[in-house]
């Protein structure tokens, strides 16, 4: 008899029988669930505003310097 390894998002700790689908990195895992809820605090988040003249790339080089 085999063992199967039940594999759990380390984020919220379900396991992959629970959620629809398991992403798996180096030795992590995130569920879809938190996937969506991980994107939508991003979405919430206000996005900084660049200017035009800031992303020119003279601008950035000046500012490494």
């Amino acid at each position: 008899m085999t063992n199967k390894i039940i594999h759990s998002c380390s984020f919220c700790e379900k396991n992959q029988t629970q959620v629809s689908k398991l992403v798996a990195g180096n030795d992590v895992y995130i569920c879809d669930e938190c996937i969506v809820l991980s994107y939508d605090i991003i979405k919430q988040e206000k996005p900084k505003i660049v200017k035009e003249t800031e992303a020119y790339p003279q601008t950035i080089k000046n500012k490494l310097d």
